[in-house]
């Protein structure tokens, strides 16, 4: 469970820090099979295609690697960012 607390503090960190964004909603679902963790902004986003990632992508991505699941990123200029990891269901 700490993996998944630091990737999910890391992602509100980076919202904070860098979007610029007035509101950030965290929404968790488990299902039988998955465990999803989204977080979302509506701050500035960023162009995936120009910017290169920071320690902190890099790190969520490793720590999503860790618990056997993915980390997906969508973001545009000006329309906000959404952090999503799906990672299986094994915590019980």
């Amino acid at each position: 469970l700490g993996i998944l607390y630091r990737l999910i503090e890391e992602a509100l960190d980076n919202a904070r820090l860098h979007s610029g964004a007035r509101c950030v909603q965290l929404r968790c679902a488990r299902t039988p099979v998955n465990l999803m963790i989204e977080v979302s902004d509506t701050g500035r986003g960023f162009d995936q295609n120009t910017t290169k990632p920071g320690l902190g992508l890099i790190l969520m991505r490793n720590a999503a690697a860790r618990l056997g699941g993915i980390l997906a990123i969508e973001s545009s200029t000006e329309c906000g960012t959404t952090v999503t990891c799906i990672i299986p269901n094994t915590i019980q």
